[in-house]
């Protein structure tokens, strides 16, 4: 009887685990994007 409770919780365990993993990750907000353009290729920012 104890074994079936540890799978059981074990289930739950994975069940959760899973359903959470299945959630897509949202990004926040990005301030200070700017575009890729041609000019940014050739002469990239000397931080980069």
């Amino acid at each position: 009887m104890q074994r079936t409770a540890l799978t059981k919780a074990l289930a739950l365990v994975a069940g959760l685990l899973c359903s959470t993993a299945l959630t897509p990750a949202k990004a926040g907000d990005v301030q200070n994007y700017s575009p890729v353009t041609q000019q940014r290729l050739e002469n990239p920012e000397p931080g980069n």
